[in-house]
Order: C-alpha cells, then structure tokens, then sequence
C-alpha cells in the first residue's frame, strides 16, 4: 500500500539535500562508488528528503518502487525493479548490484532490506493478474517484463546503442 503520492522524475523537493551533499563530500563519495551524482530527483535524494522532513512515513517504508514498478506491482501482484532502476542509486558501478555500503553513504541503511530485486530489464516477472485485467481491460496471463529507467528507454528508442552509436 503506497505511503504516499509517488515522486516523479521532474520532482526538484530533495535540491537542499543533494546541495548539502556536494558540501559535505557525500556526493563525491556516491559518485565514486555507484557512477552516479546525486541530483534533486534521484531516488537517494527524496528518500533522505523523507527521513528528515516525514520520519513517521520513513519509518513505515516496507518497499522502495519507482513508479512503473509500482504498476507492475498492480499488474502482477509482484515487487521487483529492473537493473537500469536500481542503478541510478544504489549499486555499486563495478558490479551493478546493490553492495552494503551504500546505503549509508546516505544515511538510509534504514532502508537495507526495503530494496527490491533486481531482474532484466527484458525478463518476463509475472503476469497480468485476472484482478488486473478487470480493472484496465488487458488480457490475463499477458507477460510483463521488468522495463527500463526512463532515460535508458529514450537512448534505446532512438537507436542508441550499439559500438559507435551515442
């Protein structure tokens, strides 16, 4: 059950949290160990928001989606993310997976087991529920696969990727 409204990608609320990062060395400590720069919409960023300005919410997060996993979740009836998602928090950038420091890096260790799977973003995770498919009118049993980050969608959907093509 959702704790709130869901953050979306323009969300800017977290842009005093990342700015007092990049003073106090946190962002170059993210960057070192997970390739990404914390910015005002990246999932660290609105979940140390949470923890300082909603404790009471943070405390009750059971599980970290972002929003198209959260329709997969209504869709399936499954929790999960895909490798493209996790990665633009919390995995380690030599491994792509979720490693034990990091987390404290932003002070959410809290979070440690509120993380999802990962799957490819290829990989078929369930199926539409016959729930599902009463409410949005799709077909039970349809697969769903894990998706991808919105940004690794856009450069796929132009034909970047391949050598050469950025």
């Amino acid at each position: 059950r959702p704790l709130g409204r869901g953050f979306l990608s323009l969300d800017s609320r977290a842009g005093d949290v990342v700015a007092q990062w990049q003073t106090d060395g946190t962002a170059g400590k993210a960057l070192s160990r997970t390739g990404q720069t914390p910015h005002a919409s990246a999932p660290s960023s609105l979940l140390a928001w949470i923890r300082d300005r909603e404790p009471e919410r943070f405390a009750r997060i059971g599980h970290v989606l972002a929003c198209k996993d959260w329709l997969r979740f209504c869709l399936t009836d499954r929790l999960g993310t895909d490798l493209t998602e996790a990665s633009t928090s919390f995995t380690a950038v030599d491994s792509q997976t979720y490693a034990p420091d990091i987390l404290p890096i932003f002070g959410l260790e809290a979070l440690g087991d509120a993380l999802p799977q990962a799957a490819r973003p290829d990989e078929v995770v369930g199926a539409v529920t016959v729930q599902a498919a009463r409410s949005t009118g799709l077909i039970a049993g349809t697969p769903v696969v894990a998706g991808l980050h919105d940004v690794t969608a856009s450069a796929l959907g132009i034909g970047g990727y391949g050598e050469g093509v950025v």
